[in-house]
């Protein structure tokens, strides 16, 4: 099976609650013999301390300033905006 999670947390980058949550679900997936992705801010040393931390995923970066995301005062909330990024990354 082919696995996308999406989150603007995961660990080791953030602690606790979703982002331990990402980051267990992610190993258990490729321990299970799952492709996996995972979906998230652009954390700095994303892919080499995520890809150490979780061998076997590949982890992808949500952009706020590109595509509909970047559009000035399209957005009420940084939320929205982030959905908005996260789907044309999707």
């Amino acid at each position: 099976m082919r696995v996308c999670l999406a989150s603007n947390e995961v660990a080791p980058f953030v602690g606790g609650g979703l982002a331990t949550y990402i980051f267990e679900m992610s190993r258990a997936l490729v321990t299970a013999g799952h492709e996996v992705h995972v979906l998230t801010s652009p954390f700095e040393g994303l892919h080499a301390r995520g890809e150490a931390a979780l061998p076997g995923v590949r982890f992808h970066t949500v952009d706020i300033n590109a595509g509909k995301a970047a559009l000035p005062g399209a957005y009420y909330s940084h939320s929205s905006r982030y959905s908005m990024a996260t789907l044309e990354a999707l």
